[in-house]
């Protein structure tokens, strides 16, 4: 429906909605911003806030101030009272005409950073909170539509409005009820096999049939360069005074990890130097055999990775063994220790973390992997999601695609034999495929439960209850 203006005070309406925003506030908020001075404009804000709990600037300035310093998801939760309001059409119809232009223009805003905190909560694998997000996006976008309409504003396809609802998909899950997913325009992230050789951590999936070969750097620079969301800024004025914005730096996943084993790659560290120039961060999954190599510690700290992340082949000396050798479970141990004490004389402690991934394939045996491994890292981690019935169960092609050594793009990361290619970095690009009707279509079937003419994802558990 379109809103009409009411100018009358309507008597269900606080006093701090019903008058136009007091400018010394706003004003002063935005010379706080622009110096940087954002714990003052807290401060200030929630002092306001104490004493006009509906003031809709202040409402507004203290979800703003927590997405300048990157918690987006903070600045949505502190946003809350505003969105209510957005969705209550009867209030609408009784702000002043500048509140409706703040609130229309406020709109757009709540959208750029609903998306991107779709991006997080993909990556997180929250599937309840990733359908809030959407539905909230939904809502606003439609709402937005209407406010744009009363204002004598029209619509079009470059509107975030548009660009929002464009990227949203409806479907209905396992259980009969109505969902949202939100796919991004570039993929959040990008996992990339420096080789196939050895036998890396996606061994177990089966026997690969592929040629063997190592990912040439210049293959990769095409990947990074075509890869948006590997690093992008998100720009946010403050409403009112637009003159004044912020830059909000988000970062995209990129993990090094494949059937074959990272540590393999002659020029591994430069790798590492590239991806994180462009910006993203980087994940490396070995199964930490190789560490005992000093050549090879010494490229991943003159180079580190945002995280190390161990996966051990099995749970003790029998199992790893049997794998790669005998006193292959003994060189892991001496490999990890080393690398640890040598990171910390470098005092690289905050530059590499170094974490335990909890396979689900280890099942009964993690105690024993635990009270190997424990103290040679920082943290413990889960490598199995439970995917619940809010979202589809493989959720790769909403938030990830994967580059084979040769700059072939795949959608799933247990295709070892690349059965279903997408296309190559070299000819297209990261996100031209992503965005891609092959690709776009293809995550639509997985959404829909539409498998019949995916043959590999129709034999996956991960794609079934």
């Amino acid at each position: 429906m379109a809103l009409v203006h009411k100018a009358e005070a309507h008597d269900g309406m606080p006093a701090s909605m019903q008058r136009e925003p007091a400018q010394p506030y706003t004003q002063r908020m935005a010379h706080l911003i622009a110096v940087g001075n954002l714990a003052q404009a807290k401060v200030d804000s929630r002092r306001l806030l104490e004493t006009e709990s509906h003031n809709l600037h202040a409402i507004y300035t203290l979800g703003y101030l927590y997405c300048a310093q990157g918690n987006l998801l903070s600045g949505l939760n502190s946003w809350q009272d505003l969105v209510e309001l957005l969705h209550d059409h009867e209030q609408l119809l009784y702000l002043q005409p500048q509140q409706l232009l703040f609130l229309q223009s406020f709109c757009g805003q709540l959208l750029q950073v609903c998306g991107e905190v779709n991006h997080l909560v993909t990556l997180q694998s929250n599937p309840e909170l990733h359908h809030a997000l959407c539905s909230m996006g939904y809502r606003t976008a439609r709402t937005s539509m209407n406010l744009r309409n009363a204002l004598g504003d029209p619509v079009v396809k470059e509107d975030p409005e548009v660009r929002f609802l464009e990227r949203l998909k409806p479907y209905r899950d396992r259980s009969g009820r109505s969902r949202f997913h939100y796919r991004p325009p570039s993929p959040p992230a990008l996992q990339v096999e420096p080789t196939n050789q050895g036998l890396g951590t996606l061994h177990r999936l089966g026997e690969m049939s592929r040629t063997q070969g190592v990912l040439a750097l210049t293959t990769f620079e095409q990947a990074l360069s075509s890869w948006d969301g590997a690093c992008h800024q998100l720009s946010l004025a403050y409403l009112p005074q637009a003159e004044v914005v912020t830059q909000v730096v988000l970062k995209g996943a990129l993990h090094l990890q494949a059937v074959g084993e990272p540590l393999l790659h002659p020029q591994l560290d430069q790798l590492i130097t590239m991806a994180k120039a462009k910006g993203a961060r980087v994940h490396l999954r070995t199964n930490a055999v190789l560490l005992a190599d000093a050549a090879i510690r010494q490229r991943l700290l003159l180079a580190p990775p945002d995280t190390l992340q161990i996966a051990p082949d099995g749970t003790c000396a029998a199992e790893v063994d049997a794998i790669h050798g005998p006193g292959a479970w003994t060189r892991m141990l001496e490999g990890l220790t080393l690398l640890r004490q040598e990171r910390n004389t470098l005092h690289l402690n905050d530059a590499m973390l170094i974490t335990l991934v909890l396979d689900a394939h280890y099942e009964a045996g993690s105690p024993l992997l635990l009270e190997s491994l424990a103290n040679l890292v920082d943290r413990i981690e889960p490598a199995a999601v439970n995917y619940e019935n809010a979202t589809p169960k493989c959720r790769e092609p909403f938030y990830q695609l994967n580059l084979l050594w040769d700059g072939t793009l795949i959608p799933c990361s247990k295709d070892i034999n690349a059965r279903m290619p997408l296309g190559s970095v070299q000819q297209q690009g990261v996100d031209m495929i992503w965005n891609g009707l092959t690709a776009t279509d293809h995550a639509e079937d997985l959404l829909l439960n539409r498998l019949e003419s995916h043959s590999q994802c129709h034999s996956c558990h991960d794609s079934h209850d």
